[in-house]
């Protein structure tokens, strides 16, 4: 039999993410080996906290409240179809509504039992001061504000280090329109990538919280009315022997 490594790839994106059987037939990886983990179409594969805030309009995700439908509290929609621990995800966003609208990636997280998503949080809002923000969503708060690369010490003590280009990402937000997440976790560092610049990175040594594997879902923000749209979004296993 002829190898085929794009077959390897499919391979260890199943095992590796724990995906179902169903949703494997359709996990086929592009060239550069990221698998969509979105339809483009229906929500199969994701779970919402609540029903009513979270469609697919035009291709993306999108949630969404309203002055009648006001969320009481954050909402989130969660891949359901398995866990990620060393990887990098690809997606677009983007916001529509009022300057508050404010939504986040999850990553590497957990679900408590009244539906809160808790973790890591590559953060994002309309205005545009905290995209490309580390946060810890439930947990430490902010880790890594836009600009810094920052070690944090098993005690909880960070170490905070400016971004050479820190000034030119002020201007990195695309507002009302669409801009590219990047967002890289390998063992205890993840790396956040925002149109194309690096806007945060943390080395996280606090191992009383720090977390290697868990969910990935999106955020959208209690608050006024607003809108936020995820779509072709992406994902690739990173295959490593670094310690934890």
């Amino acid at each position: 039999m002829k190898f085929n490594p794009k077959h390897m790839i499919f391979l260890l994106v199943v095992v590796l993410l724990g995906i179902s059987p169903l949703s494997a037939q359709q996990a086929q990886p592009d060239k550069e080996g990221f698998v969509r983990i979105f339809d483009g179409k229906t929500l199969t594969g994701w779970k919402p906290r609540a029903e009513g805030f979270w469609t697919v309009q035009d291709g993306a995700i999108t949630g969404q409240t309203t002055e009648a439908h006001p969320a009481p509290v954050n909402q989130f929609i969660t891949w359901d179809q398995g866990k990620a621990d060393n990887f990098e995800l690809k997606l677009r966003f983007r916001f529509t509504g009022q300057p508050a609208a404010n939504g986040g990636v999850q990553i590497r997280s957990r679900v408590r039992e009244d539906g809160h998503v808790v973790g890591y949080q590559a953060d994002m809002n309309k205005q545009g001061q905290y995209i490309g923000m580390l946060y810890d969503e439930g947990g430490r708060g902010i880790l890594a504000p836009r600009g810094t690369s920052v070690a944090v010490d098993d005690e909880g003590k960070k170490t905070q280090t400016p971004l050479p280009h820190a000034e030119a990402l002020k201007n990195t937000n695309r507002d009302n329109d669409w801009n590219d997440y990047h967002i890289i976790a390998v063992g205890n560092r993840i790396i956040l990538i925002v149109n194309g610049m690096v806007t945060s990175e943390l080395t996280d040594n606090q191992t009383a919280d720090r977390d290697f594997s868990g969910v990935i879902a999106f955020q959208l923000h209690q608050g006024p009315p607003m809108k936020v749209e995820y779509k072709d979004i992406r994902l690739r296993p990173i295959v490593t022997a670094q310690p934890r």
